[in-house]
């Protein structure tokens, strides 16, 4: 019965039914149709891979967020980069299973806890730790799956969620608290050590240097950071606590980097270092990545506003260099110097997007994101990498990469929704001119934003330009502003919404807080 059945199948029957399954996967999330096919292929594709190395484990409530299929890895900093990307375009229910992973296997409250375990470092309590299934535990995994967890409240408003992991959120916060309080000491002469306030020396990724690295206070912060606002949404009675918690840890932080900035003598520019104890002339691991890149993507500093991010970037192009719209060459192995050819893609790039499109500068955003296609993935079946070797298109580790997915997700999404500012959201700023040239369209449906679900229709035709959204109907959403930038450079001559004329400049049109 079997055969006959087989036999009396067509091909096109197969492949409808399949495209049917994966359709399927894809429908609950926020649809995103742009004049280029080839990437809404690959939005798609982001996803639905994100989604298939997300594993049910038979034994166990949850599902494992493997960070690529070829190797049974979870690091839960790679991991939230995933699971805010995909909570942020509507898969927050999809990622209940995968955050069990973290919750369930907490260290003294998980029904499945491992005894002891927690981060490779000078720690002296484990209890309230989320911590991955790898050999090298790093400082930031219990601040990173709290930014996680923050997200998947943040984007999906499910208080009833929030208020059953509570126990477990907080005991993860007193674990960084508790951690940060032994570090708050002075030397001799009355003055603050340089980690003060931070957390104890530790790993801070899979190279064996341990050390007060910024890298693991500052998603350790933003974890705490982005629960605290999570709080607050919520109304929850420990929200005021935490947030003036976060805040300290953030003034920590903010004192530690600017005690261990100096100017840098060879070209004079302001240096931000990775480290607390910076020994000058030398860089130390992944020093972009682990210093000032994080510093900015994260927002513990303002990209827009500090003078050390056009400092940074200045001195990482004279010398370090920079490839296209990519920034983060890798430092081993060193004896390969300038000549390196080894790059890590969708790791830095993420924040810079971000920070472009904060700063105003668009089209360098958009070097960013394309940059990252067309170096960070294959160019037939869209797999993302960790890093690349810039003359052999056969190196390709560690795909499909779950967080270079997910960084890739996020861009995506802040081309036509961008949230990163606490009370103002940017609608359209991030899409390149062609894509308003008469005639093209572009259509965002059911797109999560912390306020409510969002729809945006574009339809460009020859002397203006109509757009329909359907705002979030809370009363607390943010302002809109719109950008509508034509490929010809040419600017409005008059702007109204429904009806009513309309407060515009140049490119940028505000909106106020509509509803509806």
């Amino acid at each position: 019965e079997e055969l006959d059945q087989m036999r009396r199948t067509t091909f096109d029957a197969a492949l409808f039914r399949a495209e049917n399954y994966w359709d399927k996967g894809l429908e609950p999330g926020m649809k995103l149709t742009t004049p280029e096919p080839r990437l809404n292929d690959i939005y798609r594709h982001l996803i639905l891979s994100c989604l298939g190395n997300v594993t049910k484990d038979p034994d166990h409530p949850w599902h494992i967020p493997y960070q690529f299929p070829g190797w049974d890895g979870v690091w839960p900093w790679e991991c939230a980069h995933m699971v805010d990307a995909l909570c942020s375009v509507g898969f927050h229910r999809e990622m209940e299973p995968t955050l069990q992973y973290f919750t369930e296997r907490q260290t003294g409250l998980g029904k499945y806890e491992e005894p002891g375990r927690g981060p490779e470092g000078d720690v002296k309590c484990t209890y309230g730790c989320y911590t991955g299934n790898f050999l090298l535990r790093w400082m930031n995994e219990t601040g990173s799956v709290l930014w996680a967890l923050a997200s998947k409240y943040l984007y999906s408003g499910d208080q009833e969620w929030l208020s059953r992991n509570k126990e477990s959120i907080l005991a993860a916060w007193d674990w960084i608290q508790g951690e940060r309080a032994r570090t708050r000491r002075f030397t001799e002469y009355g003055d603050k050590v340089p980690h003060y306030g931070l957390l104890p020396r530790g790993r801070v990724h899979d190279w064996n240097d341990w050390h007060h690295f910024f890298f693991s206070d500052v998603f350790s912060w933003k974890g705490m950071d982005t629960m605290a606002a999570a709080f607050r949404n919520a109304y929850l009675p420990e929200a005021e606590r935490l947030t003036a918690e976060a805040e300290e840890y953030r003034k920590c932080l903010l004192d530690a980097v600017e005690r261990a900035q100096f100017p840098d003598p060879e070209t004079g520019l302001l240096f931000v270092p990775n480290l607390t104890n910076y020994q000058q002339g030398e860089r130390g691991g992944l020093w972009w990545a682990d210093g000032p890149s994080c510093m900015f993507s994260t927002g513990l500093l303002d990209a827009a506003k500090d003078p050390r991010f056009d400092a940074m970037f200045q001195y990482l192009e004279r010398t370090w260099g920079t490839l296209m719209g990519l920034t983060n060459r890798m430092d081993e192995p060193k004896e390969l110097g300038k000549d390196n050819p080894f790059w890590y893609v969708n790791s830095s790039e993420r924040g810079y997007f971000q920070n472009f499109l904060a700063r105003g500068e668009i089209e360098k955003a958009l070097l960013v994101f394309y940059s990252n296609l067309v170096y960070g993935m294959s160019n037939d079946c869209y797999q993302t990498v960790e890093r690349i070797h810039v003359s052999d298109a056969n190196y390709a580790p560690f795909q499909p990469n779950a967080s270079g997915n997910g960084r890739l997700i996020d861009m995506f999404r802040r081309m036509v929704i961008d949230d990163q500012e606490q009370d103002l959201t940017w609608l359209l700023r991030g899409c390149p001119r062609r894509w308003f040239a008469p005639g093209e369209s572009i259509l965002v449906e059911d797109a999560p934003t912390r306020t409510g679900t969002m729809d945006i229709e574009v339809k460009s035709e020859l002397n203006r330009v109509v757009v329909e959204i359907e705002t979030p109907l809370r009363e607390s959403a943010p302002e809109l502003r719109l950008m509508v930038r034509r490929p010809d450079g040419t600017l409005p001559s008059q702007v109204t919404a429904n009806g009513e004329k309309t407060v515009f400049n140049r490119e940028t049109i505000r909106l106020g807080r509509p509803t509806g």
